[in-house]
C-alpha cells in the first residue's frame, strides 16, 4: 500500500480509524477482532493508530496515487449507500476528465494486462462465525 499511495501515512490513519469504526459497530464480529489483532502485533503504524482511539466514517474523499504512467494524479472518491441495507455500499472513483493524469490514464503500463470485467457492488459481509478453513 505504501508504494502506490503518494499520501500512505494518510491513507493509513483513515483505514485504521475506518476499521475502529466497523470494530464499534459489529463488536462480536470474530473477523474484525482476529485482524485487528493480527495487525497491531504486525505492523507499527497500525499499532499507534489503533492506540489513538479515533473512529472515521467517510462517504467522500480524495487519494492521491503513484501511477507508472500518469504521475500523481488526484482521484475523488464517493460511496453510494443502498437506502435498504446500509452494509451494501458502492465506491466510484473519478479523475478530472481533461487533467493530464485522467488522459494519461488512458494508456496502460507495459506489462500483463488485469482481466477484463467490470466490478459489481461491494457489500460487507454480516458478522457471524469465519468461514471455515
Amino acid at each position: 500500500m505504501r508504494t502506490p499511495c503518494a499520501d500512505w501515512r494518510s491513507v493509513a490513519r483513515t483505514a485504521v480509524a475506518q476499521q475502529r469504526m466497523e470494530a464499534a459497530k459489529y463488536p462480536d464480529d470474530p473477523r474484525l477482532t482476529v485482524s485487528a489483532g493480527e495487525l497491531r502485533v504486525q505492523e507499527e503504524d497500525f499499532r499507534t493508530g489503533w492506540a489513538a482511539h479515533h473512529v472515521a466514517t467517510l462517504s467522500v474523499g480524495t487519494k492521491f496515487v503513484n501511477h507508472p504512467v500518469a504521475g500523481e494524479p488526484s482521484l475523488e472518491w464517493d460511496t453510494l449507500t443502498a437506502s435498504t441495507d446500509p452494509d451494501k455500499q458502492l465506491v466510484v472513483w473519478t479523475a478530472e476528465a481533461l487533467s493530464p493524469p485522467a488522459t494519461d490514464c488512458t494508456s496502460s503500463p507495459p506489462g500483463p494486462r488485469p482481466p477484463s470485467h467490470v466490478l459489481g457492488p461491494v457489500s460487507r459481509p454480516r458478522p457471524g462465525p469465519p468461514p471455515a478453513q
